[in-house]
């Protein structure tokens, strides 16, 4: 018993603090800092199905009321059937006796209930409108306990008066008894409280390809006239006042008015001569940036020399305007012959073009481009050059084929996955922020359809890759000559940027002639490494991944049965081998080109902002209000929906009962829902009751394609996130989001922070990180069936829930119960390189199983608690013995009364049926840990399906009533979340993102270290980076991800000096757990772990080598020896559970304990070592030289992971 009041009084202070934290912005923390209990945190290294029971919480008068009233609900539906059935009822009603009785005595508790709120709601002297609600509750419950008691006793009479001689089938016909049944039902009915199930549509399942409408790009101007009109400038134009020059001698800008007035006051015989030339000056626009001095281009001033005009006019000399930017000759030498026919002629020049100057829309910001810090610092990095800004962009961003402004360019940067559209954002942004004018062009264009293949994904077919743009949205058309597909037409967007051309093309700023040059950043060439087709030879089994509980998702399950095969069959070969790997073909411009990669058919429109009619919207809609947001404006942004008091009065009642929202009964208090960007309301919706069910609507549209609405139920009270994964999520989107939260806490402000910056950020990063999950392993499975897949806009839901207890129909309580995910749109593109369909819909089944796999598994990975996904709960029931039943139309009628489990689920599996679906499911419920309920999948015949689990989620739940209470945990002082909860989360995603990278090549992040390459030192450096840089930690200046340790820990960099190096030197300088430890004393999942010699560069076969791989502690003492497992990155991938023993006993020994780093045979060829070129001789290739140890001394090196070990390091970004 003593136990037991430990663990309530445990549960209930974690549950207090949470909340009243949550409230603290309002509420002083005074009223309970007294009843504070530390908490202690949940352990990380716990089995994801470990833990025990539920809160150990003793049900209160009104939860057994509840179910007695559920009980009655049940027996008397029953007796009503029966009844019509010509069956006797005694049974059920004698049930319904006994349960009236219990309700008849746990009256008298609520009843004692309802006095003690009406007096301390008095006492406290809350407003008459509080005490009114109480009194409209109480009233609301006498009344209908009233009817209840009276239907019952009819019920009951019509028993009595069956078993007073009247014979069977005359008392099952009673008139009197069934209408008693039928009333007493239909009020039972009417007071029921709301189902927890929501249902699915099976005509919109919520994992699926997305094939869109096929549509024809345009081919006249005219048509794109009408569905573009040229934009106005988003501003003011302005213009030089002629009379007026700064210092530097560029004119001073002023308003339109003050231009035309100085033009009919000055210098008219300037205007007299020119005019045959030009148009009215005052419409000569320059493109400004608030201040003269930024202008980037001027209007001319001719030289003291006398410049001929037509007609033999004469020019004065004018002093007023200053050099032009235009020309391609110097200010001393500007005066020549102009005549209209002058190319370089400055004067001539900028008459011809004055139309088409930039304006002032031209340097502006837009919802799409915004100067936000990391633009700005990525313009600055590359030097504000146009060059190299078009060949960062060119080089480092992947074209996705999808259509309209999705991300902006702030995402675009961050996400580097990006459509034409946005990647033309990014550009434009980086040139503006440099004050560079640009703007978009959108048109059609015709690509050789050899360049599509490449471009699209390496297709081999031709439909195929038009197939994958028009799923898209894109406006392509593909053109047969002959009998082959020969060329793509297709609508595409571009940029034109406003840049000196004369002398260097954009290489450098100069003064010379300024002309509008295209770019194309989202167009570009592929190296393809190619791997092979294994499926026919190795097939993934669906039923033997499910017959057991996994720790691996399905594709990672799929590629260890495919390396065992290899390692038995083909021992040279790698899962990279089989997948093939792809990489940018990076290009160097010495200046830029003045035509396109490709053939114009048609430029369309020009335009200062992305058209109206091309941008992707989302709409959010609450009760009694909507908003409505281009995706840009929200991309990246933490959208969160909350629940505020509604009114002062409500202010009042939380704050007397001690500012803990959730001691309030529920029917006292109304709440309004918020909806959040970045923590800053944007719209709010009608109050409810707390407890009471509200709906969010969120409508996501892209321009001429898919527009889809999602509708999520709402529990007044409960916190939710809202998750959208755009084109893709990476590790730099996470990082921010990671970096964000820990910054936050570690600046010591969390006792001043807002909920939305803690709770809130915390489910938002937690869908974050599912969907990056999903984008790594998606595009990582689609290797293995020569499939392309492309993200497309998609949505999910994590919910910090709560459990309602009601009273006919009205909320009683509302007390927290955990966590739960929902996604209702995970939207792929899927196409077979080859357009074989069955690839399709083979590699569709294995993904959805993904989908399903990492709604649990990312938060029993991350925060350490159980939780259950469609995928968990099958692989339960089977493990379990529970028979799995396929269900179509030829078997429904047999299977589905076989089928132990909720009548909602049935009526879902039957319209599932009658929709054309098949459906997988267990016989019954499964229970795990405190949760009870059933898992099944709902499929088609593409392999789109929707992944469900009890309470029509399409997603997850946590199986114990104590998890989700982790947030508790997190708030109980205000630097709680540093100590008990940050290092925990920031170690667990290092290791979930470098683990998601299982069987890949890493390429993109494993820099060039002045000689060491990719497949050597920087596969190791690239992992590690990647999974820090997904943790908000930005390691060294090659993580792209703004300031970083080895910056501000004042590393140099050094030539000849690897990765391996500058992450050593940051874990020596930072000194966490003592620096570098070269024992396990202190080692912790998350570390980095440092060895030497594993390469020889002076192929002496000595061990002379230092610092050269590094990889990530995954797991400790896994056997109770000390042997630890850790992933690393090299030549054959990234692999994982390599076993590491570093103690005495065992550093020396080989497998298990030791995982061999250096080949047992001596290679031919080893790696020149940092500046050392070697162009390949004897039979190396370049980069590599000859060994030239023999066989003897070769197998004389260590070679074990333990014998190589020279250190542990923890590093972190510093408080």
């Amino acid at each position: 018993m003593r136990a037991f009041l430990r663990i309530a009084r445990f549960v209930s202070a974690i549950t207090l603090f949470f909340f009243c934290w949550t409230y603290m912005p309002l509420y002083s923390i005074a009223a309970y800092a007294a009843e504070k209990k530390q908490v202690r945190n949940a352990d990380p290294s716990r089995s994801p199905l470990g833990k025990g029971g539920g809160r150990g919480v003793a049900e209160t008068a009104g939860d057994r009321f509840e179910k007695a009233i559920e009980t009655i609900r049940e027996k008397v539906g029953k007796a009503e059937e029966k009844a019509g059935r010509g069956e006797d009822a005694a049974g059920e009603i004698e049930a319904v006796t006994k349960q009236r009785l219990e309700i008849e005595t746990l009256d008298s508790e609520l009843r004692k209930e309802f006095s003690e709120t009406e007096k301390k709601l008095k006492d406290t002297k809350l407003p008459q409108e509080i005490l009114d609600r109480h009194y409209k509750f109480v009233k609301h419950y006498e009344d209908n306990l009233a009817e209840l008691k009276k239907n019952l006793s009819e019920v009951e009479q019509y028993t009595a008066d069956s078993k007073q001689g009247i014979s069977k089938q005359q008392r099952v016909y009673s008139k009197q008894g069934k209408d008693a049944l039928k009333r007493a039902k239909a009020h039972l009915d009417k007071t029921k409280a709301p189902s927890k199930h929501v249902p699915l549509d099976p005509n919109n399942l919520p994992f699926r390809s997305v094939k869109g409408k096929e549509r024809e790009p345009r081919l006249k101007k005219e048509e794109f006239e009408k569905d573009f009109p040229p934009q106005r400038p988003q501003s003011s134009p302005r213009t030089a006042k002629l009379s007026d020059t700064d210092p530097h001698g560029y004119a001073r800008i002023l308003a339109t008015s003050e231009f035309n007035s100085a033009l009919r006051t000055h210098n008219s015989e300037l205007l007299s001569a020119a005019s045959p030339l030009t148009p009215d000056p005052s419409r000569i626009l320059l493109a400004y940036n608030d201040i003269a001095s930024d202008v980037p281009f001027q209007l001319p001033r001719p030289s003291e020399e006398r410049a001929e005009v037509r007609g033999g006019s004469s020019l004065a000399p004018s002093p007023i305007l200053p050099v032009t930017a235009f020309s391609v000759l110097s200010e001393s030498s500007v005066a020549h012959d102009l005549t209209p026919n002058f190319e370089l002629s400055t004067l001539n020049l900028a008459a011809a073009t004055a139309a088409d100057l930039p304006t002032a829309a031209d340097l502006s910001q837009t919802p799409e481009v915004q100067f936000t810090p990391e633009i700005q610092a990525k313009a600055l990095e590359l030097g504000n050059n146009p060059v190299k800004i078009y060949e960062w962009v060119r080089n480092n961003i992947e074209f996705v084929p999808t259509y309209g402004s999705i991300q902006g360019a702030d995402m675009c940067l961050q996400a580097q996955q990006c459509n034409a559209f946005d990647t033309a954002s990014l550009l434009i942004a980086l040139l503006r922020a440099s004050n560079i004018p640009a703007r978009y062009v959108y048109g059609t264009i015709e690509v050789p359809i050899e360049k599509v293949l490449n471009w699209a994904g390496g297709f081999t077919d031709p439909m195929a890759a038009a197939s994958l743009m028009a799923s898209g949205g894109i406006p392509v058309k593909p053109y047969i000559v002959g009998s082959k597909i020969a060329k793509v037409q297709m609508e595409h967007t571009w940029v034109e940027t406003y840049i000196p051309y004369g002398n260097y093309r954009g290489a450098i700023m100069d003064q010379s002639i300024k002309t509008w040059i295209p770019m194309d950043g989202s167009f570009k060439e592929y190296v393809y490494a190619a791997g092979f087709d294994i499926t026919p030879t190795v097939s993934f089994s669906q039923n033997d991944y499910l017959s057991q509980v996994q720790s691996q998702n399905p594709v990672h399950y799929y590629q260890s049965q495919i390396q065992e095969y290899l390692d038995a069959n083909m021992p040279e070969t790698s899962i990279i081998d089989v997948k093939g790997y792809r990489e940018i073909k990076q290009e160097r411009y010495p200046f830029l080109s003045s035509t396109l990669p490709y053939k114009t058919i048609v430029r369309g429109g020009v335009f200062a902002s992305v058209p109206a009619n091309t941008q992707a919207k989302a709409v959010f809609s609450l009760p009694g209000a909507s908003l409505a947001f281009t995706m840009p404006e929200i991309a990246g942004k933490r959208i969160t929906l909350s629940y505020i008091p509604a009114t002062s009065s409500d202010e009042a009642l939380i704050s007397n009962y001690g500012g803990y929202i959730y001691g309030v009964p529920a029917y006292l208090l109304n709440l309004k829902p918020v909806l959040k960007i970045d923590g800053i309301i944007k719209l709010s919706g009608d109050a409810a009751m707390m407890g009471a069910e509200q709906a969010l609507m969120l409508q996501l549209s892209q321009p001429k394609g898919l527009s889809e609405t999602v509708q999520k139920k709402l529990i007044a009270g409960a916190y939710y996130a809202i998750g959208l994964d755009l084109q893709g999520i990476n590790e730099n989107v996470l990082g921010k989001r990671n970096y964000t939260l820990t910054t936050n806490v570690l600046s010591e402000t969390a006792g001043t922070l807002g909920n939305d910056d803690l709770i809130g950020e915390l489910l938002y990063l937690r869908a974050v990180t599912y969907f990056l999950a999903n984008d790594k392993i998606y595009r990582s499975g689609a290797k293995l069936f020569n499939t392309v897949v492309t993200r497309t806009l998609s949505e999910g839901i994590t919910s910090f829930t709560l459990s309602v207890s009601h009273l006919f129909l009205i909320p009683r309580t509302a007390t927290p119960s955990g966590i739960n995910m929902d996604v209702a749109m995970d939207r792929v593109i899927a196409v077979a390189k080859d357009g074989n369909v069955a690839k399709e819909k083979a590699y569709m089944d294995i993904a959805g199983l993904v989908s399903s796999y990492h709604e649990h598994d990312i938060f029993e990975r991350i925060d350490g608690f159980s939780s259950v996904s469609a995928v968990r709960a099958i692989q339960v029931a089977m493990a379990n013995g529970t028979p799995i039943h396929y269900i179509n139309s030829s078997n429904i009628g047999q299977t589905l009364p076989l089928l132990q489990v909720a009548s909602e689920i049935k009526t879902e599996i039957q319209n599932a049926v009658n929709a054309g679906k098949e459906v997988t499911i267990p016989q019954a419920n499964v229970q795990i840990n405190d949760w009870n309920g059933v898992g099944y999948f709902i499929k088609d015949v593409t392999g789109s399906g929707a992944y469900m689990i009890s309470g029509g989620l399409a997603g997850s739940d946590s199986t114990s009533q104590n998890d989700g209470m982790q947030i508790v945990q997190l708030h109980k002082e205000p630097l709680g979340w540093v100590k008990d909860s940050i290092d925990p989360q920031t170690r667990r995603t290092i290791i979930t993102a470098a683990e998601l990278e299982i069987g890949e090549l890493i390429v993109k992040e494993a820099e060039d270290f002045k000689g060491y390459k990719y497949e050597t030192i920087g596969q190791c450096v690239g992992l590690v980076r990647k999974a820090y840089k997904a943790a908000g930690i930005c390691l060294d200046e090659w993580a792209g991800c703004g300031e970083n340790l080895m910056k501000k820990n004042g590393i140099p960099y050094a030539d000849g000096k690897n990765g391996v190096y500058y992450f050593y030197e940051i874990a020596k300088k930072l000194k966490i757990n003592e620096s570098i430890r070269t024992t396990d004393d202190k080692l912790i999942i998350g570390d980095m772990v440092f060895w030497d010699n594993t390469l020889d560069y002076n192929c002496n076969c000595e061990k002379d080598d230092d610092l050269t791989h590094v990889g990530i502690v995954v797991k400790v003492n896994i056997d109770g020896k000390g042997t630890l497992n850790f992933i690393h990155a090299g030549g054959k991938g990234v692999v994982s559970d390599n076993p590491m023993n570093v103690t005495n006993d065992y550093k020396s020994s080989k497998s298990p304990y030791n995982t061999p780093l250096r080949t047992l045979d001596k290679p031919s060829c080893c790696t020149c070592r940092g500046v050392e070129k070697c162009s390949g001789t004897s039979g190396c290739k370049e980069g590599k030289k000859p060994y030239t140890c023999t066989e003897e001394q070769w197998d004389s090196v260590p070679k074990s992971s333990g014998q190589l070990f020279i250190g542990f390091g923890t590093i972190r970004n510093p408080k």
